[in-house]
């Protein structure tokens, strides 16, 4: 069990590489090997990823944390192993979720995992800027929050001169976690453009839909990848 909790550890610090991050991000992670005697004294495990501190130990968490923070419980049981800092000196536990959580479905990729930090929740493939009906990217998984922090549009099949689209949960209107604009700057499916969440975004709910709308149409064909990147718990 302490192995394992060892390897998913080093697991989440290799995830986090992927943004590329700074080699002065990182600090060293430091354990003792139980050298496969159980007796041994127990491992040393922390480390700091971006401001984003990682540690275990024994009982619940009682420190205080930082939004992002993780927490790994030796002497926990099911659901009760994993706590992520959910928002300043909040520790929540993370349950396990049944089922293939990642799947992709007709070139959607989603997930229904409760995450520990920013990852990908969606990847929607051909989204139609040449249409009005609003285009589903997520489902927020039953039971849990959704907190988008951004959406990146790539691979657009022509230059879009013309369509402006917003995201959100809202029915209608669908604007109420990034605003309606045009991206001009997407003149090629080899570029791509990463849109912020707003100030005073809305968090999404549990079984709620969030879509995409183009608000002023392309005027042509024209179609993208549209990625969701943000945190469940």
């Amino acid at each position: 069990m302490k192995k394992c909790l060892v390897a998913l550890l080093l697991t989440l610090a290799a995830a986090a590489c992927f943004g590329q991050q700074n080699p002065g991000d990182w600090n060293p992670v430091e354990y003792t090997d139980w050298n496969h005697n159980q007796s041994a004294t127990p491992y040393h495990l922390s480390m700091n990823i971006n401001g984003a501190h990682f540690t275990a130990g024994t009982g619940a968490p009682s420190a205080s944390c930082s939004v992002g923070d993780v927490y790994l419980r030796k002497d926990g049981g099911a659901g009760t192993t994993v706590y992520g800092c959910t928002a300043t000196n909040t520790w929540s536990a993370f349950q396990a979720v049944s089922g293939n959580a990642d799947t992709v479905t007709n070139g959607v990729y989603t997930t229904t995992l409760p995450t520990l930090a920013d990852a990908l929740l969606s990847e929607t493939a051909s989204v139609d800027l040449n249409s009005a009906t609003a285009a589903t990217l997520y489902t927020c998984p039953s039971g849990k929050t959704c907190i988008v922090t951004k959406v990146a549009i790539r691979n657009a099949s022509t230059s879009l001169t013309t369509a402006s689209v917003s995201v959100g949960w809202n029915s209608t209107s669908f604007n109420n976690v990034v605003a309606d604009a045009t991206h001009t700057e997407l003149t090629g499916s080899t570029l791509y453009t990463v849109l912020a969440a707003k100030t005073g975004a809305t968090a999404g709910t549990s079984t709620g839909v969030l879509k995409l709308k183009a608000n002023t149409l392309q005027g042509g064909a024209a179609t993208a990848t549209v990625d969701v990147f943000g945190f469940i718990f």
